[in-house]
């Protein structure tokens, strides 16, 4: 069985050491490739004097997550994987997350995504995202109340509306059927998206409760102050998110970004928000700019095999 971990890095050195040393105590011998975004810290130095059992492709150019993914499960796809594990270049996992995750996708192919419980930085907390949207009961139902009635006697598997892609099992019919993510996302959106289109095809997403693994981020969350770049990307990316609906037209789609920008301006107005009016308009009109890329990928989405897999055009040199 090949498992092939991909992992997309930029100026990671500050966790790549634990990242890449939790892998080598896996119970399931793995193969490691790591994707850098042109990092200019000493992430490639690390990787090439320390880890030389790792596939090192260096990307010329900073590619974001989804593209960088995209050419480590392209070289995964290659060389006859079974499965593949996304990882987070600030994520480590125990000895048997994937082992477990793999018996559990084996035992049940409805499941194209399947991730770990996610725990922060303190192997006694959770990641408090995880814990307050991908696992809570809007999201996935079950979960809490089986953990609260019994915490020894949970399912193996509860079906979770989005996970994000920082500890992602993805078996190889799913690389097959789903693709990769989709290049047209600059940044963010690209694993809400991913998760669109395998429910789409008629797939589900989990979260197996008796797996383990750490997603070493910040988490202060309520207390970081927003830049106006952040906020109109946040934006941009949430209407960019809509356009790649699969299940409505064209012109819904459309009408739904100019209903959005109708709707927020209303609320602007109210309360006198007059500079977010303007970046509203803004967002609308870069958003425009894509609607008829949108609409080619929404076809790719539906119907190419291995979508955005093998269309990654930029240049890459293989190290090891």
């Amino acid at each position: 069985m090949q498992i092939y971990v991909i992992i997309a890095t930029y100026n990671a050195s500050r966790w790549l050491r634990a990242c890449l040393n939790s892998l080598k105590t896996s119970i399931l011998p793995l193969q490691v490739v790591v994707v850098d975004n042109n990092s200019s810290d000493d992430t490639v130095a690390i990787i090439e004097s320390e880890y030389q059992n790792v596939i090192l492709i260096k990307s010329k150019d900073n590619l974001g997550f989804g593209k960088a993914n995209n050419v480590g499960l392209n070289y995964a796809l290659e060389h006859n994987a079974d499965f593949a594990f996304l990882l987070n270049q600030d994520a480590y996992i125990q000895p048997d997350t994937i082992q477990a995750l793999v018996e559990t996708s084996i035992k049940n192919p409805d499941y194209f995504i399947l991730s770990p419980i996610h725990l922060s930085g303190d192997p006694t907390k959770p990641d408090n995202q995880f814990a307050k949207s991908y696992a809570a009961p809007v999201n996935c139902k079950q979960l809490l109340s089986d953990y609260l009635a019994d915490a020894n006697n949970m399912k193996d598997i509860y079906e979770t509306s989005f996970v994000n892609a920082a500890l992602w099992l993805l078996p190889k019919a799913c690389l097959l059927k789903v693709g990769g993510f989709d290049p047209i996302f600059p940044h963010y959106g690209e694993d809400n998206d991913y998760v669109h289109r395998v429910k789409y095809h008629g797939y589900k997403v989990g979260i197996c409760p008796h797996v383990k693994a750490t997603h070493d981020r910040s988490q202060v969350q309520g207390t970081t102050v927003i830049t106006p770049e952040k906020k109109f990307h946040t934006r941009f990316i949430s209407h960019l998110i809509k356009l790649k609906y699969l299940n409505t037209s064209d012109n819904k789609l459309i009408f739904n970004v100019y209903k959005g920008l109708l709707m927020n301006t209303f609320n602007n107005l109210l309360h006198l928000r007059f500079a977010d009016i303007i970046m509203e308009f803004k967002v609308v009109s870069k958003v425009s700019s894509y609607f008829k890329e949108a609409k080619e990928h929404r076809e790719l989405s539906k119907h190419a095999t291995a979508a955005f897999l093998t269309t990654i055009k930029e240049p890459v040199a293989l190290v090891n």
